[in-house]
């Protein structure tokens, strides 16, 4: 009987022990999943920034020609900022 208990303790030990190591891993990938919805969001900043800079450095066109890739590129950049600043999830550290 001694042995089925001591068999016991052991299994109830481990069981703590995996319970604190699957909590730890929990905590760890909060922290990384905070960290690359912060640099998430830095970056969408970054590049609505830009878009919205060389969106002005180009100005609207007044030929009526097909328009270029960079202003087809430039107006997917400012759809994709405005479709980032409306649906991004709310910043919880704020």
């Amino acid at each position: 009987m001694k042995a089925l208990a001591l068999r016991k303790q052991m299994l109830v030990t481990e069981s703590e022990l995996n319970r604190i190591n699957l909590i730890g891993d929990a905590v760890e990938l909060t922290v990384t999943v905070r960290l690359l919805t912060a640099r998430a969001r830095f970056f969408g900043s970054l590049i609505s920034s830009i878009g919205g800079l060389i969106g002005g450095l180009t100005g609207p066109t007044t030929t009526a020609t097909k328009p270029s890739w960079l202003q087809t590129a430039l107006k997917g950049v400012g759809l994709i900022s405005t479709l980032w600043t409306a649906f991004r999830p709310p910043n919880p550290e704020k």
